[in-house]
């Protein structure tokens, strides 16, 4: 039943009708999901739990492996040699033992690293709110590169069985509100369709390629050699 009334809660609050996951086809996406076993971990529940429950599934399931893996090729891919100084199993231990009221009291993320820091760093960064480093990704699609992201979708070669081209093209060729209310989904569609275009798909063509998938102990043996 609330399922039905999704799509108009959506429009009402003007956020996203499509979400990443309607991207991709459900017979692949419910294989894919069935496919890598998640970390095993006891549930817990109660209002004392939820707040540390919610963090575990961000660290060990979702967020945090994206953003490592993202940092991690990016800065090999620039030559930058990136530190991760929180990304510490003791501080993570630590923060997990630490009560709701001092990760999020009073409404404040992070609220013990801020309660630490003043005199340490000026008093307007203590303060301010969360800010991530977010592309022009809104002026680009539905501005300059809407043509572009338009020709991506004619042909999505080696990965078409696995995607909705269909959704994402109408996604695409949309109005300019609903590209714009639905640019992170068409950033990540435009995103996808390029890495197919100009590097899975040439590497997929290659000699070298096919022999490994045709037979992987030959190029362990070459290598070894």
């Amino acid at each position: 039943m609330l399922r039905e009334f999704r799509p108009l809660l959506r429009r009402v609050t003007n956020r996203p009708l499509i979400r990443e996951c309607d991207l991709f086809r459900d017979d692949w996406l419910n294989t894919a999901r069935n496919a890598r076993p998640l970390p095993e971990r006891e549930e817990q529940t109660g209002p004392d739990l939820a707040l540390s429950s919610f963090l575990w599934r961000l660290s060990f399931r979702t967020m945090l492996s994206s953003l490592l893996r993202f940092g991690d090729r990016l800065s090999m891919a620039h030559s930058r040699e990136v530190r991760l100084p929180f990304c510490d199993h003791r501080i993570a231990e630590f923060t997990f033992t630490l009560p709701p009221e001092l990760l999020v009291g009073r409404g404040t993320v992070k609220r013990v690293l801020r309660l630490a820091i003043p005199g340490l760093v000026p008093e307007e960064i203590v303060h301010r709110a969360k800010q991530g480093f977010v592309p022009p990704q809104e002026q680009w699609l539905v501005g300059p590169l809407r043509d572009w992201v338009i020709a991506l979708t004619d042909d999505a070669g080696t990965i078409a069985p696995f995607i909705n081209l269909a959704r994402i093209r109408s996604l695409a060729t949309a109005s300019e509100p609903v590209r714009r209310r639905d640019i992170n989904v068409l950033w990540a569609s435009a995103n996808l369709l390029a890495w197919n275009r100009y590097a899975y798909a040439p590497m997929a063509s290659s000699a070298r390629y096919e022999l490994a998938m045709s037979s992987p102990s030959l190029i362990k043996a070459s290598v070894q050699d």
